[in-house]
């Protein structure tokens, strides 16, 4: 059996994960898509991000939201934004895309426990909900990232938003895009915010 890379709350997070996950998930086929993704996005991933995108497997059912945050997943997310791109297309109008990094997971589940990291991820997720309007929409994306749709919004009032959600002690990295202006496509836009946060991401470092 492979051994799964990692620090102790990792091994212990997949250890249980894998009593409920289907028969045909081992832990050599997570090890698998973890270095896969590692090597398509340039980064690694994580042990969750792996599990979920193998999941994300035709032939297994993906559930719709993250069970920690009570939040959507991305598939949902993106059949949310093409949705909504077809509407802002009809009406003329505009809609934002915002991403935001929570910096500093891995290093709090290293320094305080795994359960310490949730229930910041947990805390954040909550935070963001209360922030937006019924017609918004946040789902997890990764293991700490969130991205939010914005209907009928513009980068001012993008930005607007990410202000309110740095007045809580959450140390944040957040990048946007706004359509039409940058793009009318769903998955383009969500490409350029990687882009953006990766290229954030190197001025930090």
């Amino acid at each position: 059996m492979k051994r799964v890379v990692g620090d102790a709350g990792d091994r212990e997070w997949i250890s249980s994960w894998l009593q409920t996950a289907p028969a045909e998930i081992t832990v050599e086929r997570l090890v698998e898509r973890r270095q896969d993704l590692q090597r398509q996005l340039g980064r690694d991933p994580g042990l969750r991000v792996a599990a979920i995108d193998l999941l994300g497997e035709e032939r297994w059912p993906l559930p719709e939201r993250d069970p920690l945050t009570e939040l959507p997943y991305l598939g949902s997310f993106r059949r949310r934004l093409a949705s909504e791109l077809r509407r802002a297309r009809r009406y003329g109008s505009s809609l934002a895309v915002v991403l935001f990094d929570l910096i500093g997971t891995r290093q709090r589940n290293l320094r305080e426990g795994w359960s310490a990291g949730d229930h910041h991820l947990s805390l954040f997720a909550r935070h963001l909900r209360r922030l937006l309007r019924d017609s918004d929409l946040v789902a997890r994306h990764g293991d700490d990232r969130f991205v939010v749709l914005l209907p009928t919004s513009n980068v001012e009032q993008a930005r607007g938003m990410i202000a309110r959600a740095r007045q809580r002690p959450f140390d944040l990295r957040s990048v946007v895009v706004t359509s039409p202006e940058e793009g009318a496509e769903g998955a383009s836009l969500l490409e350029l915010l990687e882009r953006r946060l990766q290229a954030l991401k190197e001025q930090d470092a």
